[in-house]
């Protein structure tokens, strides 16, 4: 299985050099490059084996080879691992960008749902790891069940 060819050039698609928006952001354009590579590596058949052999391992999922994938990316366009946060964050950069809603894999077929929780709801019997690996339930962190009584405030993400 063979990976799509880079991109043309040291920077990639003819961007002669890692191009700044605003507020020190990358470019626009460049980070439509970077998104429309990212697509092309995601849809080959090199990172579809290499997501299907993260979800059988125990060691890792397919979200730690989208890390590598973006790092790659922004590698081949000539920029620091540091990119991939803007790759990341693209739409809320460029909001009012349609193409960073319509084109990235990850925003086109988003399975992400909002759940049925919502405030005031009670902390449903859920197990959360610490650091060291040891379970605690997530309500002994605070909740209206805590014995504390204090406020629970969850935040998560996904850095896909």
């Amino acid at each position: 299985m063979e990976e799509p060819a880079r991109p043309s050039g040291s920077r990639g698609q003819g961007l002669a050099a890692p191009a700044r928006g605003g507020a020190g952001k990358p470019a626009v354009e460049t980070l439509k490059a970077l998104v429309l590579r990212e697509n092309e590596l995601r849809l080959s058949a090199t990172w579809q084996k290499r997501f299907e052999e993260a979800e059988r391992s125990v060691d890792t999922d397919w979200l730690e080879c989208v890390r590598v994938l973006q790092e790659q990316v922004v590698s081949e366009f000539g920029l620091p691992r540091s990119a991939v946060r803007a790759l990341r964050s693209a739409s809320a950069l460029y909001p009012d960008e349609p193409f960073f809603k319509e084109v990235p894999l990850y925003v086109r077929y988003n399975r992400a749902r909002n759940g049925p929780l919502s405030l005031g709801s009670q902390v449903p019997p859920l197990h959360v790891h610490d650091l060291d690996g040891s379970p605690h339930l997530l309500s002994s962190f605070g909740g209206a069940s805590a014995p504390t009584s204090e406020p629970l405030v969850v935040l998560a993400g996904s850095f896909s």
